[in-house]
């Protein structure tokens, strides 16, 4: 196996993939955010189900599905019209931070860890 593949920043892709395992609140920001769900609850075995606020109008774009660790910093997430675009990630302690394809950068605190 490559090192790129079998490796997500030094770490073992694995490694990498528990560290995101939890429930995670979107943090306020940029409008081009917006699709993306307000909760993602990121589960073992690479499932994960996204959800918006009470009252929300819009359907999130990550609703129910799959995620995988492609590599260092790179992660594929199943959308809610059956897409799987891949997108760049950084994870410092309780902070997850994604880069869609448009360069639109937002970011989750772990629940419980949220930053008013």
């Amino acid at each position: 196996m490559d090192t790129e593949d079998a490796k997500a920043g030094g770490e073992p892709v694995g490694a990498v993939a528990d560290a995101l395992v939890g429930v995670w609140a979107k943090a306020a920001g940029a409008a081009c955010a917006a699709p993306y769900p307000d909760e993602l609850d990121l589960r073992p075995g690479g499932r994960y189900v996204g959800r918006n606020r009470e009252g929300a109008r819009a359907h999130p774009l990550w609703d129910a599905g799959s995620y995988e660790i492609l590599g260092h910093r790179r992660i594929a997430i199943s959308t809610s019209y059956d897409a799987r675009p891949t997108y760049e990630f950084s994870l410092a302690g309780d902070v997850l931070v994604f880069v869609d394809g448009n360069g639109c950068r937002f970011a989750y605190h772990r629940r419980g860890h949220e930053h008013a």
